[in-house]
């Protein structure tokens, strides 16, 4: 359901406003999520790529990356417990971008508007195999990178990068690690592009 503006009507419910100025409650408990369309924020895994690459260490069977679900297609997890099944105490995510090693995924971002990105981080699962770089590039040119990541319990503080006016393109990098590509299954967690800089910890490049 779509509308211009959205209130609680009482404890149990929201109201809609919908675009021809009629309003329509809804149950609290119907809504799983409330996505604000073209407002400050614009989630990257919304976008389609330019450019999605994923070539393996060995072989020819690519696994390219995929909106909003691990690489393998299971529910985005992240943090405490990192598993993937049933009974996993690590939180999900519904927007974020999958990914094995070595993986491009490109957008076009020319004309946009956007003056940042912030996205998070973590190894797919609890993997003790995996090890990866991670980089984000504007135009080809790395603006950001981190080396060594593994499985941890903890998800990795956000990171934000700032987009100078005339970028157009930013590109996703997962490189592989110290064991090839094993277990190298990533993903970008919540990888949002800001019309708006907001105040967030910021974890340096290494």
């Amino acid at each position: 359901m779509s509308g211009s503006a959205i209130s609680a009507g009482n404890e149990d419910e929201l109201r809609i406003t919908l675009h021809d100025g009629s309003t329509r409650p809804i149950a609290m408990g119907a809504v799983t999520a409330i996505e604000q369309v073209d407002g400050p924020i614009v989630w990257l895994s919304a976008l389609v790529p330019t450019e999605n690459v994923q070539t393996p260490y060995f072989g020819d069977r690519a696994s390219p990356a995929r909106m909003d679900r691990s690489v393998t297609g299971d529910v985005i997890r992240g943090g405490a417990g990192l598993g993937n099944g049933a009974g996993s105490s690590a939180r999900a995510f519904g927007r974020g971008v999958g990914v094995h090693a070595y993986s491009k995924v490109s957008f076009d971002i020319a004309g946009a508007g956007f003056v940042a990105l912030r996205t998070q981080y973590a190894i797919d699962g609890d993997l003790p195999m995996a090890d990866v770089t991670a980089r984000i590039l504007l135009d080809g040119q790395p603006v950001w990178e981190k080396k060594n990541i593994r499985s941890a319990q903890q998800l990795a503080p956000a990171v934000t990068i700032d987009i100078a006016p005339g970028h157009r393109t930013l590109t996703l990098e997962v490189d592989y690690g110290e064991n090839y590509d094993v277990q190298d299954r990533f993903n970008w967690i919540e990888p949002a592009l800001l019309r708006t800089r907001q105040p967030t910890a910021t974890q340096p490049a290494n």
